[in-house]
């Protein structure tokens, strides 16, 4: 079977439309393409963007594991208690925003308390694994209203949980933020 070409007249732009006869694809005489609705990627596919760069092999400057963006979701995520010793009364906001394996999380707790009652105590609930070749990697610090200092931690240990690390033997305070970026497995 011979492959089928459409091809508008000179100088006129391609438009398929949808049953109701409303353009859903345009593509100009320039090659760009307007879709009307969204872009639906099948399972296991995506965004193959190896002809439109150049790689970091090309630039010599590393080995390049995919050129295929296959994933973009934003949402919600709820952080738990972990081994928080009070983690009560909060107003929480928690967002995520994934793109492919990279991870962006935003976390701001607001009233109560979170005291974790010592050293390295945890809060659980990423929205997605960690990589677990990542080592421990500061992601904030903190100091509390007496200026004690905190460090924030991304850490695997099999529990996918932030550490919080505090110098001072713990804190307690109402306001608690932190964004970070890491890699999911």
């Amino acid at each position: 079977m011979a492959d089928r070409a459409i091809k508008p007249d000179s100088g006129n732009q391609l438009v398929l439309q949808d049953e109701g006869g409303s353009a859903a694809l345009t593509i100009d005489t320039s090659g760009n393409t307007t879709f009307a609705g969204d872009i639906k990627i099948s399972a296991s596919k995506g965004i193959d963007f190896s002809a439109a760069q150049t790689s970091a092999t090309e630039a010599g400057t590393g080995t390049t594991l995919s050129e295929i963006l296959d994933s973009y979701e934003e949402g919600t995520w709820l952080a738990t208690i972990g081994s928080f010793d009070i983690f009560s009364g909060v107003s929480q906001i928690s967002k995520y925003i994934k793109v492919g394996k990279l991870v962006y999380i935003y976390f701001r707790q607001t009233g109560g308390v979170i005291d974790p009652g010592g050293t390295n105590e945890h809060l659980a609930g990423l929205p997605f694994a960690l990589d677990g070749s990542q080592p421990m990697s500061p992601l904030a610090q903190q100091t509390d209203k007496d200026g004690n200092l905190s460090s924030m931690y991304l850490f695997d240990n099999s529990t996918d949980e932030i550490v919080l690390n505090s110098d001072t033997g713990g804190f307690s305070g109402a306001k608690c933020s932190f964004s970070a970026v890491y890699i999911t497995g």
